[in-house]
């Protein structure tokens, strides 16, 4: 079984085990809204490591992802935002930019979409993608969040990245 596969196993049993948990744990009065969100503000910023593979002409290579992440936050549980991403495929660093929006359950489930551009370094071509995700973020204050998530990117021209990873995120 591939790493990818692995951890998205994993991530599915802790996605639909630990919300219900958590859910339980949640006093009567707490500061979160029914989408989920903290109280204390509508920005989010977020920091993400992961790690994961892409496949280059029918060819797998190890990926390694770092960034930041920005989103505003609807009470309604939308959030629109802003990511950019350092993506180490191979030994090439290229830069991804994305904008893209999200829904927020009220159990810390969020699914994700976003269009965006991959600046490849070297002799690479820059191609544009597409990445769908899901992720489950968990409360570790009022303002401080962590949440695992996993991600696959649709590249132009065929190919596609699987990404795992968490993002540690603070609210404001």
């Amino acid at each position: 079984m591939s790493f990818i596969r692995y951890v998205m196993v994993l991530l599915s049993l802790g996605l639909v085990a630990v919300p219900a948990a958590h859910a339980a744990e949640q006093p009567a009065d707490s500061a979160h809204s029914e989408s989920g969100h903290s109280e204390s503000g509508h920005s989010h910023l977020a920091a993400f490591l992961g790690a994961g593979e892409e496949d280059i002409e029918g060819h797998q290579a190890s990926a390694k992802a770092i960034g930041i992440i920005y989103e505003y936050r609807f009470p309604s549980g939308w959030d629109i935002g802003a990511v950019l991403e350092r993506l180490e495929v191979d030994g090439h660093e290229n830069t991804i930019a994305l904008i893209g929006a999200g829904y927020h359950f009220s159990n810390g489930l969020r699914l994700f979409a976003a269009p965006g551009y991959l600046v490849a370094s070297g002799s690479a071509k820059d191609k544009w993608l597409f990445r769908a995700g899901i992720s489950y973020e968990i409360h570790i204050s009022e303002r401080w969040t962590m949440a695992p998530e996993v991600f696959k990117d649709f590249l132009e021209g065929g190919g596609d990245a699987w990404i795992a990873g968490v993002a540690i995120g603070y609210g404001f």
